[in-house]
């Protein structure tokens, strides 16, 4: 149980939120070309080096029931990987303690 209490911890800090922020904001471009329009009101901002806080502070403080609706995306898919790894982490010690009893 403790293994997968710290498994958690690092996976939602280390958790890639790009992929749920695109639900709200379509991006065009790439590079110094690269502009995201936000799918609620239409906002431009250019993001050169493909950063998602300026997404994400427009999200909150413009759309707070919107951005809520992202933590809690960002949360179950968080739960997901912890779900996932832990199972492959359960695998991993039934297949050492098959190996070992041979």
């Amino acid at each position: 149980m403790i293994f997968v209490l710290i498994v958690k911890v690092q996976i939602i800090i280390n958790m890639p939120k790009p992929v749920f922020i695109t639900n709200y904001f379509t991006t065009v471009g790439c590079g110094v070309d690269r502009v995201s329009t936000c799918n609620l009101c239409g906002k431009d901002y250019n993001r050169p080096s493909g950063s998602t806080g300026s997404l994400r502070n427009h999200l909150s403080t413009k759309h707070p029931e919107e951005f809520e609706e992202l933590l809690g995306l960002e949360r179950a898919g968080a739960e997901a990987e912890v779900q996932r790894l832990a199972s492959k982490q359960t695998q991993k010690s039934q297949e050492l303690r098959h190996q070992s009893k041979f």
